[in-house]
């Protein structure tokens, strides 16, 4: 096969790297997926800058992060959701018609949320981090007995020991040292921190701003900063924005982050009193278009997985790609954006492979796949047709022409062998995704087919590693079928051989004459 027919098959099992991917909010996974530093870099920095400061001093800062759609917004804030983990907490909120009841419904979620490779949830963070700071101040002498209970891994391992003193000592304690935070803010967070729900009930019960100035102070006074980002707020009524904003800002803790599309920001900021618009203002951060040497890095990304799953060095690293394809988009705008420019190359990409499978295939190997079947047609007896053109099948699969009649569905073919429908699916690919999914499906449609069991046959020899697929193969042959590989290579037939019982091995050299000659060989490796 050529390197374009690999890409192919590895792109038809997966999905095609440049295929538009809309995150949800910052915490989507996909909001970070394909992640090119050199993107946005300067915005990203001015936004770690602005978490730093905030940890440094503990007074609330604003930036907005202005752009075309799909500039990479979500991106940003996703990447500062990242910077966040471990040192800080962070929200991100779809702001609504009430901006700030939205941020206390998403810091009730968020606040409980694990973000990956930190140990444990942010809340968690924010009361550990209080508990070592104040804890001995707000306890005094009481503190050297209660301290052994008030660890972080006593808290995970035995909270019950810790929760009356969270709640009933320390939770009043922390209210009354930091004014503006409400005592059952204090206690629904210290609950929360040993595995009781409260965060909804408390923040439910009291008003938004008393909730988040309250968040905010208890941060500050925990040097962890606290970002809430405001994001996808095409639709909210600038005012009300501005104004919870400015409320906020008044507040300790807090780095508040508002993403807009460029020209509706333009057109809503005149909109805003003045003291308002300087709040959300402070820190302007435009999103510039990429360019196109940033865009080779992130086509080179992008492509690395499917590069590295095909196990052979591709001839480029944007390979199926030339960089005078990558000038060639350029041209069509000056001001291309990320999602732009995954459009395009998703439409290209497209193009090029199926152009690679309607391409005829040489003469060449239709001769040889018509002296492979005629050989098979002679070597099996009269009455196994059926299994005659699996294998026929199998063969053409290793023949380099192409392979199964309905690559799509979850059978090739179903016969009648004795007493048995027998269904036949030949897969020719070596990824263990690929035999996988196709297990699955031959699975489901056992019952609905009425095939009393199915053999797959595979035209590659590489033992699947994935622990799924390795589960799925052994329900198949629970229920009576077999995986079986049957190549040009005997060797290696006679290796994936050996990987069944000698019962299967016996049951297939019955039914598929080939695989009987290689067994009753003095030198086959079997079970």
């Amino acid at each position: 096969m050529t390197a374009l027919d690999d890409l192919r098959e590895r792109i038809a099992a997966g999905a095609n790297p440049f295929e538009l991917r809309f995150a949800k909010d910052a915490w989507d996974d996909s909001a970070l997926a394909g992640d090119v530093p050199a993107i946005h870099r300067e915005a990203s920095e001015a936004l770690t800058r602005l978490l730093d400061a905030v940890a440094r001093d503990g007074r609330t800062r604003a930036a907005l992060v202005y752009g075309e759609a799909g500039s990479g917004k979500t991106h940003v804030t996703a990447r500062l959701r990242r910077a966040a983990s471990g040192r800080g907490l962070f929200v991100a909120v779809t702001t609504g018609s009430e901006p700030l009841r939205a941020m206390t419904e998403a810091a009730a979620i968020d606040l409980r949320r694990t973000p990956p490779r930190a140990p444990r949830a942010q809340l968690a963070l924010l009361v550990d981090r209080l508990v070592e700071r104040l804890g001995p101040e707000l306890l005094a002498s009481d503190f050297q007995a209660l301290a052994e209970y008030l660890t972080p891994d006593e808290l995970d391992e035995r909270p019950a020991l810790a929760t009356r003193v969270l709640e009933r000592r320390l939770a009043p304690a922390f209210a009354y040292r930091v004014p503006e935070c409400p005592t059952d803010v204090a206690r629904a967070l210290f609950l929360e921190r040993v595995g009781v729900p409260a965060l909804e009930d408390a923040f439910g019960r009291c008003d938004p701003v008393r909730v988040l100035r309250g968040l905010g102070a208890l941060s500050a006074a925990a040097g962890v900063p606290f970002v809430i980002a405001l994001d996808q707020n095409d639709a909210v009524d600038p005012r009300e924005l501005a104004r919870a904003v400015t409320r906020l800002h008044a507040a300790s803790g807090f780095a508040i982050v508002v993403t807009f599309l460029t020209a509706l920001w333009d057109t809503k900021r005149d909109a805003l009193l003045e003291p308002e618009r300087q709040r959300i203002e402070e820190n302007r951060i435009p999103l510039k278009a990429p360019t196109l040497s940033e865009i080779q890095a992130f086509v080179e990304a992008r492509l690395q997985d499917v590069h590295a799953s095909l196990g052979a060095v591709p001839s480029s690293r944007l390979a199926p790609f030339a960089p005078r394809d990558l000038e060639e988009i350029a041209r069509r705008g000056s001001q291309l954006t990320l999602r732009d420019w995954c459009h395009y190359l998703a439409t290209l990409l497209d193009e090029r492979l199926r152009a690679v499978e309607r391409a005829p295939k040489p003469d060449g190997l239709e001769l040889r796949l018509r002296a492979l079947e005629a050989e098979v047609r002679a070597d099996l007896p009269e009455g196994e047709v059926a299994l005659r053109e699996a294998l026929a099948l199998a063969l053409r699969g290793a023949g380099e022409v192409s392979g199964p009649l309905d690559p799509d569905g979850p059978l090739d073919l179903v016969v009648q062998v004795a007493a048995e429908r027998v269904g036949m699916k030949v897969v020719d690919s070596e990824r263990a995704p690929v035999l996988a999914r196709r297990i699955e499906q031959i699975l489901d449609e056992l019952d609905a087919q009425q095939v009393t069991r199915a053999v797959v046959v595979r035209t590659r020899a590489v033992a699947p590693s994935w622990r799924r697929c390795r589960e799925l193969m052994d329900e198949l042959r629970g229920r009576g079928g077999e995986v079986v590989v049957v190549t040009d290579d005997e060797r290696a037939t006679l290796h994936a051989l050996a990987r069944l019982d000698a019962r299967a091995v016996a049951r297939l050299a019955h039914e598929l004459p080939i695989i009987r000659r290689l067994t009753e060989r003095p030198s086959a490796v079997t079970a």
